[in-house]
């Protein structure tokens, strides 16, 4: 396997990636079972094997986050409000009492 650049664009940015490529023919069925992880889709989805009747994974039957990973964080940051930080309060300083 070879490594080349991808690129992509997504509104203003560009996202740069090295990725490996397959050159040879018998490693081409691997390299698309890892691509379909990595999107995190079921491993048959594409790849030089067809599979007319049913899929080996048996997707028909699965929930839709079985083949999800898990490791992205949705939602809001910990600890914030209204989609920002919450400032952390600083230690309160003692008073001391005034003696008469």
């Amino acid at each position: 396997m070879r490594l080349e650049m991808l690129r992509a664009k997504l509104k203003t940015s560009t996202y740069h990636a090295y990725v490996p490529i397959a050159t040879t023919s018998d490693r081409v069925v691997s390299f698309c079972r890892d691509v379909c992880v990595k999107l995190q889709a079921c491993p048959s989805l594409f790849g030089p094997v067809e599979y007319p009747e049913q899929c080996p994974n048996s997707c028909q039957q699965v929930e839709k986050s079985t083949f999800h990973n898990g490791t992205e964080r949705r939602g809001r940051p910990k600890g914030s409000v209204n989609g920002k930080r919450k400032k952390k309060k600083g230690a309160p300083e003692k008073r001391e009492k005034e003696q008469p």
